[in-house]
């Protein structure tokens, strides 16, 4: 098998994983499987939950986490986000939102400036609601302690700290154009090299090599004469 075969094969293979991985995520979105951030408290989340809504106020930064994100196995980049604590009018609640994505970052702290402005009476006008999409997961240990020590500094009262505490899952910021497609797109790059695999084979079937040692090779008789002939006609000159 030669290299460019192997490594055509490695994708394909690699490819399938990967792509079958994103699958469940991909239906999710394609499906509308999303529920409305409004109406989610933070005792109901569960793991893999999809989120789409509006975020009304933001406090602060209770920590800052370096990342490299994933998909799958396979390494795709590294980033820095902040865990924002914001709060649910609705469902009178608090939860941490992880705003990996970068324009979202930048109108989380918009919306935290404007909110503590709104708060302390600077300004009449109300924060404007940043919209996000998003998937539930479960809170690190680390940001943990960081949420425990902030909620005590913040004079949290112990219902409020244990309500967002004692459920640990968090609100990570998501693309959900990206989970719809994502799947589909590295499919395809597995497909192609299959069929770039096919192509190889059927334009250049395999072919055997046979030995030759043992093989004995016999001069044609008139080819032996005339050589006979011109060695005696050497010898009279």
């Amino acid at each position: 098998m030669s290299s460019s075969t192997k490594i055509l094969l490695i994708i394909a293979i690699l490819g399938a994983i990967m792509g079958g991985i994103g699958v469940p995520d991909a239906i999710k979105m394609w499906k509308d499987d999303i529920d409305a951030l409004e109406d989610v408290a933070a005792d109901s989340m569960t793991v893999g939950q999809a989120l789409e809504g509006d975020v009304e106020v933001a406090y602060d930064i209770v920590a800052t986490e370096s990342t490299t994100k994933t998909y799958g196995f396979i390494p795709v980049s590294k980033s820095e986000s902040p865990y924002y604590i914001v709060s649910n009018s609705k469902n009178s609640c608090y939860y941490l939102i992880d705003v990996t994505m970068k324009d979202k970052q930048d109108e989380f702290k918009t919306l935290m400036d404007q909110s503590w402005d709104y708060m302390d009476g600077k300004t009449d006008k109300e924060p404007e609601k940043v919209h996000i999409t998003g998937k539930v997961g479960m809170m690190p240990t680390q940001v943990q302690e960081f949420l425990k020590e902030y909620c005590y500094k913040a004079g949290m009262s112990d219902d409020e700290y244990n309500n967002m505490v004692d459920h640990t899952h968090c609100i990570t910021t998501t693309d959900f154009k990206v989970i719809k497609f994502v799947p589909l797109m590295i499919f395809g790059v597995s497909l192609l090299c299959l069929m770039i695999l096919l192509i190889k084979k059927i334009a250049y079937p395999k072919t055997s090599k046979m030995s030759q040692a043992g093989r004995t090779v016999v001069l044609n008789e008139d080819i032996q004469a005339n050589i006979a002939q011109n060695d005696d006609n050497d010898n009279i000159t």
